[in-house]
């Protein structure tokens, strides 16, 4: 169910003079149109400009009809804006507390997945997530899934590994997939959605980046293409070979990178990943982690972020050249 609460306009933002808004979009970015799709309807459309990566890493555009009770938002791009994400199971006071009168736009949330609720990174409710797009955040999907296993450095102890196997671990990733879109339609998330896989560090040994790659081929190619749903893939830039997923040719279409300290106030210089991947406002990069910080007297420890990418938001907010200094 929307939230019916109006929030009237939003105040003025603390380290909005930071931002240098753009006057036009940027133009002539695209190496290529793959696709375009119209759905028209009388009372309203959707729009999404969505970042298709092939191995080419073109763009298209689609817009598209709502689905029915969707959340309060759309599909759209933020071109440099800061925010953060988070574990922790925030509320609605939290997200208001956060939004008043603060530098942030932008808010991670998690959809769910079996690893991720292991660790405490579970979803929060359509409720939750109606109200950070309700109050004009650009939402950041996560869905925190099957992880590398022991034997690739990952975590022991966790309810769902991926298998070394290339062919099962393709298997794995659309399975992943199925069930992320699963839970968005719960929700009510607009078609075209982008949600991110969470991928976690892992050690490069025999046979574990060609399960990763594989995984994420699975997840890609399901859940772009036969969901109403948007693949995109969060990791460290360099201990989850970010730069090695384009090894498909089913590749996420957006990356939330993860390097904490470089390039604070954008998405590009990062560490193992070259500028030339994923980069037409396909970038939304984790820049510090678990940091605390207190908005109106409530303290959080949050991941913050630069969003150069795809959200859910009802509105966006005009583009800038950076996101703002950190907390």
């Amino acid at each position: 169910m929307l939230i019916n609460a109006q929030f009237g306009t939003r105040p003025n933002k603390v380290g909005d003079s930071t931002l240098h808004f753009m006057k036009t979009e940027k133009r002539n970015r695209w190496h290529a149109w793959l696709s375009a799709r119209l759905k028209a309807r009388a009372t309203g459309r959707w729009l999404y400009l969505g970042l298709f990566a092939t191995g080419a890493l073109v763009a298209s555009q689609i817009v598209a009809d709502a689905p029915a009770a969707v959340a309060a938002g759309a599909p759209t791009p933020y071109v440099y804006h800061q925010g953060f994400d988070t574990c922790e199971s925030l509320t609605t006071g939290d997200l208001l507390a956060w939004w008043q009168s603060t530098p942030n736009w932008t808010v991670g949330l998690y959809l769910g997945g079996e690893d991720g609720a292991a660790v405490g990174c579970t979803g929060l409710g359509s409720g939750v997530w109606n109200y950070a797009l309700n109050l004009g955040y650009g939402v950041e999907g996560f869905w925190y899934g099957a992880q590398m296993p022991v034997s690739c450095g990952g975590a022991s102890g966790r309810p769902a590994y991926i298998s070394l196997n290339d062919s099962t671990a393709t298997t794995e990733g659309e399975n992943e997939a199925k069930a992320a879109a699963s839970a968005a339609a719960s929700y009510g998330l607009p078609a075209s959605a982008p949600i991110y896989a969470d991928l976690e560090g892992f050690a490069n040994n025999s046979g574990c980046l060609a399960a990763a790659q594989s995984f994420v081929n699975g997840w890609s190619y399901e859940m772009n293409n036969l969901t109403a749903y948007a693949g995109d893939l969060y990791g460290s830039s360099c201990s989850s070979y970010l730069g090695n997923m384009t090894a498909h040719s089913n590749v996420p279409r957006a990356i939330a990178p993860d390097d904490s300290g470089v390039d604070v106030t954008g998405v590009y210089g990062l560490q193992c990943l070259a500028d030339n991947l994923w980069d037409h406002n396909q970038r939304v990069h984790q820049t510090e982690n678990q940091l605390y910080h207190v908005f109106n007297g409530v303290g959080l420890y949050v991941d913050e972020d630069c969003a150069d990418g795809p959200l859910i938001s009802s509105v966006g907010p005009p583009t800038a050249t950076s996101c703002g200094a950190p907390y």
